[in-house]
């Protein structure tokens, strides 16, 4: 599978271009909704007035559509998170709790490239590999968004730490960090409404106090 991901400060605009960021951003809303599954590039090149051959000829195909509209919506959502704790404050722990807050937020909002991201295969997005240019854009972004949650459980720890303390070493942090987005990954994935197991308690009625509950349990582990 093949796909093409120029980069849009060196791109020209052109139809063809245009054509290409119009199929992307449909895909993006489709899959945000209904999951992968609900993309039929047919469908979204009649909608957009579009010549049906553009999806082969960008993406090699509806795989690469919805990876690329997978990579580029994951990579815009560590953009987004990093952007809330960074606005959050004053504290260190307040920009963590807004990190993961925007989180939940954000998997309740797009529940479909969440599973597509969570599950490519399952979620009936992929049938094939992901192309490794796309595949490596993916990791990218998921390296950036483990580093920032890093820096922010750092602050924390270093915050809530006595005078004189040594700072923490890499591997707690790295362990802690790690905990910390298990913990926000069942929370977001729980809260999104649609885990059969529990569909019938309700997730969305929980929510505010799930995230009372969270906020308290985080603030006894880091001491704060």
């Amino acid at each position: 599978m093949t796909a093409a991901t120029s980069s849009p400060a060196t791109e020209r605009i052109t139809p063809q271009n245009e054509g290409r960021s119009a199929l992307v951003e449909a895909t993006i809303l489709a899959i945000s909704e209904f999951g992968p599954g609900s993309v039929h590039p047919n469908e979204l090149c009649r909608e957009l007035g579009l010549s049906k051959s553009l999806v082969n000829f960008h993406f090699g195909g509806r795989d690469g559509l919805i990876a690329e509209a997978l990579a580029a919506s994951y990579e815009r959502y560590v953009a987004s998170l990093w952007e809330i704790a960074e606005a959050a404050g004053p504290t260190a722990f307040d920009k963590l709790l807004e990190w993961i807050m925007g989180q939940v937020e954000w998997t309740i909002e797009h529940p479909g490239i969440a599973a597509g991201l969570n599950f490519p295969r399952e979620a009936g997005g992929l049938t094939a590999s992901i192309d490794d240019e796309l595949y490596q854009r993916i990791n990218a972004a998921g390296n950036r968004n483990f580093h920032n949650l890093n820096t922010l459980v750092r602050a924390a720890i270093i915050e809530s730490a006595p005078e004189g303390s040594e700072a923490p070493d890499t591997t707690t942090v790295a362990l802690d960090a790690a905990i910390t987005g298990w913990v926000t990954l069942g929370l977001s994935v729980w809260a999104s409404g649609n885990h059969l197991p529990t569909r019938s308690m309700g997730a969305r009625d929980f929510l505010p106090l799930a995230k009372a509950q969270l906020e308290k349990m985080l603030r006894s582990y880091f001491s704060i």
